[in-house]
């Protein structure tokens, strides 16, 4: 019972969200936009730099894992 009132408050939240955020988009509405889109890419620069970082830092783990992990991928 508990789980269904979960569901069913988070799926009207969804909805709502989804009535609100569709006429804004497409407003144009510039200052929503900027954190949407514009700092999105600066974002996603540094996880993508990040995530190089740690990959960088993993190669010492193919030598332990050897053959199997190159032909596994």
């Amino acid at each position: 019972m508990l789980k269904k009132n979960i569901v069913t408050k988070l799926s009207l939240l969804l909805v709502r969200g989804l009535k609100i955020g569709t006429p804004t988009a497409y407003t144009g509405n510039k200052q929503i936009n900027f954190f949407f889109f514009d700092l999105f890419k600066g974002f996603l620069a540094i996880f993508m730099l990040e995530m190089d970082v740690v990959a960088s830092q993993r190669f010492r783990d193919l030598k332990k894992a050897g053959l199997f992990l190159l032909v596994f991928v």
